[in-house]
C-alpha cells in the first residue's frame, strides 16, 4: 500500500490493526472495483486468501468503528455528502467510491 493511500485511510478513521484497512487500501489502489460484490470483494479475497464475505463484513465493521469512534463533526465535515441518512454513515459502497476517487486524484 502506498503512503498516499495509508494516510487516506488514517485521515477517515480507519485502524490499522482492524484487518479491513488492508482490503480497503487494496480496493482504493485497484482501478475497477465497482460493482463491488462481483468484482472489487472477490478480487480482494482472493488477493488475501479470504472469502467475499468475511472481506464484506470487515470493511463494514471498520468503518462502522472509525464512524463511531471519531468526532462526528470531523466526519461529517469529511464525509457528509457520502451519509446514509438512515444509518447516520456512509455505506461501504459509498465510502469506498470516495476513497477510489481520492486515491485515483493522487495517482495523478
Amino acid at each position: 500500500m502506498n503512503n498516499d493511500t495509508r494516510a487516506m485511510l488514517l485521515e477517515s478513521g480507519i485502524n490499522p490493526k482492524h484487518k479491513a484497512f488492508v482490503y480497503l487500501g487494496a480496493l482504493a489502489e485497484m482501478t475497477e472495483v465497482f460493482p463491488l460484490k462481483r468484482v472489487g470483494y472477490p478480487a480482494v479475497a482472493e488477493m488475501f486468501g479470504m472469502d467475499e464475505r468475511s472481506v464484506d463484513k470487515a470493511i463494514q465493521n471498520a468503518i462502522s468503528a472509525a464512524w463511531t469512534k471519531r468526532a462526528n463533526t470531523e466526519m461529517y465535515r469529511k464525509f457528509g455528502d457520502i451519509v446514509d441518512e438512515r444509518k447516520g454513515k456512509p455505506t461501504s459502497a459509498r465510502f469506498i467510491a470516495k476513497l477510489c476517487a481520492k486515491a485515483s486524484e493522487n495517482r495523478r
